[in-house]
């Protein structure tokens, strides 16, 4: 140690005494100084314990501001899913750098005593630490920064200063996107606005933007101001009113799904009913799968879809567990194949017979549906009501590119019947519960629905045939339905007298010619004959009685307002209408709404004769009488008449020897005229040398007009 020496202080012992005294003075100072800072430093740093979660969080006085040190980390019970949120939903990032909250959420979301910053006190903050403004918030950011945390290349951390810790958070969305995490904080203010800091320094600290985006949150001490409160006030409002109607909506959502797990209760007990009484079983003998079978009105379905491994057939989506839900797809070229022995892929006539049994098409679809297993529709279950135990399941479509189709909403079957070239018809039941049929690709992929018994449209074509009437060469189809052998079209034989409906050619086309009785009696080609009464009550016996029969005579096209028949027989009756008489023409009435058809019974008034009448609207056939002089259709029924028959044929025969050919009526000028030739006219000789004339003569090459051609 250097000790000074004072010449004139003859003791230099007294020197070094003051000397160390003074400096063991100067550490005292300097010691009590540092206490001081210390301490006055301390003031500045605090903690804060929330109430409501007990969390404890670190303070700081920075100027006059006291903020929490570090980002909210509350989540109250109330909060939606997406009001608040962990980034990337990890719990750990919340414990790290707090939650991040919408804008709404935020508002609400400091504890009491403390409240959301303004900008205007975010700018304050800033300015203490450095400015605030353009190209001045640069310096504060840096001292705000936590001093480590931050990522980037170089120096991106702060130096803290103040305390106040600000970390890298990161933002979230609604919609569940996160970004940004240890590269850019983002903290709302009051005023709408966000204060933002990033790893490099960006010159626009504010921005604005939708209200639920995720941000961090710190707290200021004291009470928001007055346009704050107004604010958190107006949130509370709302925020009562959406819990409100939470609370309702949850209430109904409850009640909805009370009565849908009673209703489910219910159709399960039905069905149980349903099945014990009309149901059964069936195990196919191929793959060993067995399927509930259901009986409704006269037909057995398989009460599942079919799920038989098949060429050119696949699961929903390819996915295996989509089969044994709905059954495979198939493209109609295997589906028309597909069912087992016994069992068949049911025709157009017979889905519309399922449809018809279950209360008709408008009413079909929700009855048929299955009780569980549909989507939900316009906030409704898609489920149907289960009425008859046909369990229709929602198995989709696919196309021929692989591609699949509403699984869930909508169930597709093949029909039996072909359409246009390279397409099939298919029936469906869609999630509204509509009911209805169109055609499709053959390639495309539906489900199959498979009815017990032989097919039959099969058994048609069995008993189908053809006959060509040698006087026209008009080709008509046959269908042979128990021991008789019918036309199965209405006769169009251009006999004396016949006219076509309106006097329109295409009525011809359409439902054949119309014919008065004495005409009809002997028009039949050779061969075949008008039927008797008991001919008719053998088919109507045939076809079920008088009561249905109509229904399953009826060809399945041609009938109005929805009043086809379902044609089991191949009879194809139709609604040819009829002629009355009216001076010298006729008025015609009931094209598609009624058929009547000649029978060779004549009634107790010798005027009149019998036929067969049916309508569109019901499905009995009738026998009513009319004047002879009435027009009505013929159908031929193969075979010889009988004597009483032969008899009255031979009489008009003989009647109509002794009468010339009568004039056809005059046909209206708006009508294209029709062709009504003398029998012998067109069809003995050749058309160039000799044609019929719309008076009912023969007009020869050259312009003589005769009665008959030579």
């Amino acid at each position: 140690m250097r000790i000074e020496v004072i010449k004139y202080d003859r003791n230099p012992k007294i020197k070094q005494v003051s000397f160390n005294h003074r400096r063991k003075t100067m550490r005292k100072i300097a010691t009590m100084l540092t206490l001081l800072c210390i301490a006055a430093f301390a003031q500045q740093k605090g903690t804060f314990a929330d109430p409501r979660d007990k969390k404890t969080y670190k303070t700081v006085k920075v100027g006059e501001q006291t903020w929490m040190a570090e980002n909210l980390n509350y989540s109250d019970k109330n909060h939606g899913k997406n009001d608040s949120k962990c980034y990337d939903d990890k719990p750990a990032n919340c414990a790290k750098y707090g939650r991040i909250y919408n804008w709404e959420t935020a508002m609400t979301a400091c504890p009491k005593g403390w409240h959301l910053p303004t900008a205007a006190e975010w700018d304050a903050l800033a300015d203490f630490a450095g400015g605030a403004g353009e190209g001045k918030d640069e310096a504060a950011e840096k001292k705000l920064k936590a001093k480590k945390g931050w990522e980037g290349e170089g120096n991106v951390n702060g130096t803290d200063d103040y305390g106040f810790s600000a970390l890298p958070g990161g933002r979230g969305s609604a919609s569940g996107d996160f970004a940004l995490i240890g590269n850019g904080g983002r903290w709302w203010s009051a005023s709408w606005q966000y204060r933002r800091m990033n790893s490099f320094y960006d010159s626009s600290p504010w921005r604005s933007t939708d209200g639920s985006y995720l941000f961090s949150v710190r707290c200021l001490k004291g009470e928001p101001g007055e346009e704050a409160k107004a604010e958190i006030a107006r949130i509370g409002e709302e925020k009562k009113a959406r819990a409100e109607e939470e609370a309702k909506a949850r209430a109904e959502e409850e009640a909805r799904a009370k009565a849908e797990a009673k209703a489910k209760a219910e159709a399960k007990v039905k069905l149980d009913a349903i099945r014990k009484a009309k149901g059964g079983s069936f195990t196919d003998s191929r793959d060993k799968k067995k399927y509930n079978t259901i009986k409704i009105g006269e037909q057995v379905w398989m009460a599942q879809n079919l799920d038989y491994a098949d060429k050119d057939s696949k699961c929903y989506d390819n996915k295996e567990e989509n089969c044994k839900t709905y059954g495979r797809l198939y493209t109609w070229e295997t589906a028309a194949k597909a069912c087992p022995d016994g069992w068949h892929l049911p025709s157009d006539v017979e889905w519309r017979k399922l449809a018809n049994s279950a209360g008709g098409k408008d009413s079909a679809g929700i009855k048929l549906k299955a009780a569980e297993g549909w989507l939900n529709y316009r906030e409704r279950s898609g489920n149907g009501t289960e009425d008859y135990g046909f369990s229709a399941m929602p198995g989709g479509y696919g196309n021929d590119g692989g591609k699949f189709y509403d699984a869930g909403g909508g169930s597709y079957w093949w029909s039996a019947n072909e359409a246009l070239s390279g397409t099939a018809n298919y029936h469906k039941i869609s999630i509204d519960s509509y009911y209805g049929s169109s055609y499709e690709k053959k390639t495309y992929l539906r489900s199959v629905r498979c009815i017990q018994g032989k097919s039959p449209m099969e058994m048609l074509k069995a008993n189908s045939g053809t006959f060509t009437d040698s006087r026209d060469k008009k080709a008509y189809k046959t269908i042979k339905i128990g021991n008789q052998t019918w036309m199965a079209e209405n006769l169009t034989y251009n006999a004396n007298g016949t006219k076509c409906y309106n006097n329109n050619p295409m009525g011809c086309d359409r439902y054949g010619k119309l014919y008065n009785w004495k005409t009809a009696m002997v028009s039949c080609p050779s061969g075949w004959h008008l039927p008797t009464d008991a001919e008719w009550d053998v088919l109507i016996a045939t076809a079920g009685g008088s009561d249905v029969a109509g229904e399953k005579l009826k060809a399945d096209t041609s009938w109005s307002n929805n009043g086809v028949g379902y044609n089991e027989f191949g009879f194809s009756a139709l609604p040819g209408g009829s002629g009355i008489p009216n001076g010298n023409s006729f008025i015609y009435k009931g094209a598609g709404d009624f058929g009547s058809h000649w029978s060779a019974t004549e009634s107790k008034d010798n005027t009149k004769s019998n036929y067969r009448r049916m309508l569109h609207s019901s499905k009995n056939v009738a026998n009513i009488d009319d004047p002879k002089t009435h027009l009505f259709s013929v159908r031929c029924l193969q075979g010889e008449a009988g004597a009483e028959a032969k008899a009255a044929m031979a009489k008009i025969e003989a009647e109509l020897k002794t009468q010339p050919a009568q004039p056809a009526a005059q046909q209206p000028a708006s009508q294209p005229k029709q062709q009504s030739p003398n029998e012998n006219c067109s069809i003995t000789f050749p058309k160039k040398s000799c044609v019929s004339m719309p008076t009912g003569t023969c007009k020869m090459a050259g312009g003589k007009v005769v009665d008959k051609c030579p």
